[in-house]
């Protein structure tokens, strides 16, 4: 079943890229959606899958080779692109902005003005959120939470506990 069309009629440019509004074709109650409802922007369909309740809302961005699969949402003013994959229960919200070939997926959550991006992977129940940067090779997993203007990078593991306004090596 088809969830979303692309509305050539409401578009962006992006980067040099055209990225269309979307259009609910069936509700998805989980995301507070309902047909006809419009949704944010995606540069072409692979960016969203048609399967599962995945959404993109308001005016939340993805774009390039990025993609949103199972029962993922990317909310608020949310830009995902590059190679990244935001699934499984994920949810990115706010500024947030995850790119590169960053994995967001599991039951994390990503908000704020916080940038995920290079090679990263944010998984389990971990949240980030305020003005943190995670990049390089990091895994941020488990119950970590991450907030303030925490930077994680290179091959850093944190797995538990509450990190905030410092950084982490």
């Amino acid at each position: 079943m088809i969830k979303y069309e692309l509305l050539p009629e409401y578009t962006l440019n992006i980067e040099g890229k055209t990225l269309y509004r979307i259009r609910a074709l069936i509700d998805i109650p989980e995301c507070g959606v309902r047909k006809g409802d419009l949704g944010g922007y995606v540069q072409k369909s692979h960016n969203l899958s048609q399967k599962g309740i995945c959404w993109i809302g308001h005016d939340a961005m993805v774009y390039g080779y990025a993609h949103v699969a199972d029962d993922a949402l990317v909310d608020g003013d949310a830009h995902v692109y590059g190679e990244a994959r935001i699934f499984g229960k994920a949810r990115i919200s706010g500024h947030a902005s995850i790119f590169g070939r960053a994995w967001v997926y599991g039951n994390a959550t990503v908000c704020g003005e916080a940038q995920v991006y290079d090679d990263t992977q944010v998984s389990c129940n971990a949240r980030i959120a305020g003005s943190v940067k995670v990049s390089g090779f990091a895994r941020v997993q488990g119950q970590a939470w991450l907030y303030g203007n925490t930077q994680v990078f290179g091959t850093t593991r944190v797995a538990s506990g509450h990190y905030g306004s410092r950084t982490v090596v």
